[in-house]
C-alpha cells in the first residue's frame, strides 16, 4: 500500500514538473524576434560577440539579445530592464 501511494505521488510530481517545463521557453530556442543590431556585448562594454566564441542567444519581450558569453547571460537574467535601457540608448530606441 505504501509503495503505491509513493508511485502516485512520484508520477503527479513528474507530471507537473514536465507540464511545467514545457510552458517555460528555452532561451536558445529559435523564436521570431528582432534581431539583434549589435556588433558588442550590452553586459561587457565593447567586448565583440564573437571574442569568446559562437554569441549566447535568448529573446526578451520580443528583441532577439545576443551575448559574448554565458555568464553575461546569466548577469543580463538577474536584472534585464538594467541591461535592456542600456541596449535602447545605444540603439536610439
Amino acid at each position: 500500500m505504501r509503495n503505491h501511494l509513493l508511485t502516485g505521488l512520484l508520477f503527479v510530481f513528474s507530471v507537473i514538473s514536465l507540464s511545467s517545463c514545457a510552458t517555460t521557453p528555452d532561451a536558445g530556442a529559435t523564436t521570431a524576434a528582432v534581431p539583434y543590431p549589435l556588433k558588442t556585448c550590452v553586459v561587457m562594454d565593447g567586448v565583440a560577440l564573437k571574442q569568446e566564441g559562437r554569441p549566447i542567444r535568448t529573446v526578451y519581450q520580443g528583441q532577439e539579445m545576443l551575448f559574448c558569453c554565458k555568464q553575461c547571460l546569466r548577469i543580463f537574467q538577474k536584472d534585464p530592464e538594467q541591461y535592456m535601457s542600456k541596449f535602447r540608448q545605444q540603439t536610439g530606441g
